[in-house]
């Protein structure tokens, strides 16, 4: 559908160039089709993909026909060996040119976010606009021109429903606490930074990220360094020692016992336990009064079950991210 369209928009002049304006003919209409996907499941986009494919696409036809060869050729010993030597040598170019490829400067532009019905619509431009050009009938471009713009409609609702959205999530970063701050598309990430090392939470996180249209990123360890004197405030939201207020939100992070001596009970939307502190929730009680006690991946499991055990007893509301994943709450 979208192959002879985009062929015809170039007449090559000799044999070689119309063999090299198939293929990116060829990648043009595969990129086309496989666009509302590829943002929609991976959030990104290969900005040298016809670059890549001039290489990619005839190299890997040959890899096939001599992989074909190789097999049919088995049999004969010196033969054999010399093709597998060149299928082999082929794939390694293969791969080695692709990681190449990846790794150039603006290789990929990534951080791409759609819902399920923009993907949608999507397919419909590309569908109403393939039709239009292939039949030169009107009625489509008017269908692709309004689908454009419905299509922007929801891009700008949510570019400014951004401004308003506000989420708290501790993550379960194995055995480290973090804690994400997102308002306005900017977010603030607090706790154990190691845990961006480990690609299965990278990959965790940036998914979240991606969901929520996140734009930008600050980055705090918890502690603050001391040149921030261990305090630190940001548009909403402000953070002084273990103790973090966010858009209205009263949040403490327990990390060690605390002092026997109570003046009066502090009133917190979220309780945080981390660090596995000797403590118990009763005597925690007497200095706190949480809407929400979390126990954050940094507490063995052991503990989190005693407490869980407690806080049932206790009645009071608890929740584990080792046990029942992330905590996310938007507001």
């Amino acid at each position: 559908l979208l192959y002879k369209p985009v062929y015809d928009f170039f007449v090559p002049g000799n044999g070689l160039l119309d063999k090299i304006w198939s293929i990116v003919a060829v990648s043009i209409a595969a990129q086309l089709v496989t666009l509302p996907l590829c943002l929609y499941y991976f959030h990104q986009f290969p900005n040298y993909f016809i670059i890549t494919n001039i290489i990619v696409i005839p190299l890997s036809n040959l890899i096939i026909y001599t992989g074909i060869l190789a097999l049919a050729l088995g049999n004969i010993p010196w033969i054999s060996l010399v093709v597998a030597k060149a299928l082999s040598l082929m794939v390694w170019f293969l791969n080695a040119f692709i990681h190449w490829m990846g790794s150039l400067p603006f290789s990929v532009t990534r951080g791409i976010a759609i819902t399920l019905p923009e993907s949608l619509v999507l397919y419909l431009i590309l569908i109403s606009g393939a039709v239009f050009i292939s039949g030169k009938k009107k009625k489509w471009l008017f269908v692709s021109i309004s689908l454009m713009i419905l299509l922007s409609g929801s891009f700008l609702r949510e570019r400014f429903g951004q401004a308003s959205k506000c989420i708290f999530t501790v993550y379960d970063s194995r055995g480290t606490g973090l804690y994400d701050f997102t308002a306005g598309g900017k977010s603030i990430l607090v706790g154990g930074l190691t845990a961006l090392k480990d690609p299965f939470f990278q990959e965790t996180m940036v998914k979240s990220r991606w969901n929520t249209k996140v734009s930008g990123l600050f980055e705090f360890q918890h502690p603050l360094p001391s040149y921030c004197n261990n305090s630190f405030h940001y548009d909403g939201f402000s953070k002084k020692g273990n103790y973090i207020g966010f858009r209205g939100k009263r949040i403490a992070i327990i990390s060690k016992p605390v002092p026997e001596k109570v003046v009066r009970k502090l009133e917190v939307e979220y309780l945080i336990i981390s660090g596995s502190p000797k403590l118990k929730l009763k005597e925690l009680m007497k200095h706190f009064k949480p809407g929400l006690v979390i126990l954050d991946s940094s507490n063995p499991p052991w503990k989190v079950k005693a407490w869980m055990m407690e806080a049932h007893g206790l009645g009071i509301r608890c929740y584990s991210v080792s046990v029942s994943g992330a905590f996310r709450e938007e507001f």
